[in-house]
């Protein structure tokens, strides 16, 4: 399907949970209208093959993440790694329904005692749930403009 022109896909946080991550979970088959959001498993390859073929800047992707105890393996195979910088909740109503990762790509290893930061930044967007075990989330995966 192809676009419209001047079609901008910005939704909110509420929305992509709602709208768009919500279905997903409920009915992953579940085709959207427009091809905003694409599914990958952004954790096979480097940030840069996700959005080559794209006239954008940045993408939007659902995802498979793994928790363990808790906390989610992030690492790209043989590419490097990504690592959470910030977490902030959505709310809506005055109660907190999700949370929002922002985190950037490093090149080589975690153990490594030389951290390798790049300009590749990915928006993490999930529910509120058990941190265990298997769940979709949706990100946006863009290159920051700038330095370095």
């Amino acid at each position: 399907m192809r676009i419209p022109s001047g079609f901008v896909f910005a939704p909110t946080k509420v929305e992509l949970l709602y709208h768009y991550l919500y279905p997903k979970i409920m009915n992953p088959g579940f085709i959207f209208g427009v091809p905003s959001i694409r599914e990958a498993n952004i954790y096979q390859c480097h940030p840069q093959q996700l959005l080559e073929g794209t006239e954008e800047d940045s993408a939007y992707f659902f995802t498979r993440i793994t928790r363990k105890g808790g906390k989610a393996s992030r690492t790209v195979g043989g590419y490097g790694y990504w690592r959470i910088s910030t977490t902030d909740s959505i709310e809506e109503g005055g109660a907190k329904v999700g949370e929002k990762n922002t985190l950037a790509f490093y090149t080589g290893f975690q153990s490594d005692k030389k951290k390798n930061k790049t300009n590749w930044l990915m928006q993490e967007y999930s529910f509120c749930k058990e941190r265990n075990g298997e769940e979709w989330v949706v990100c946006r995966i863009y290159l920051k403009k700038g330095k370095k």
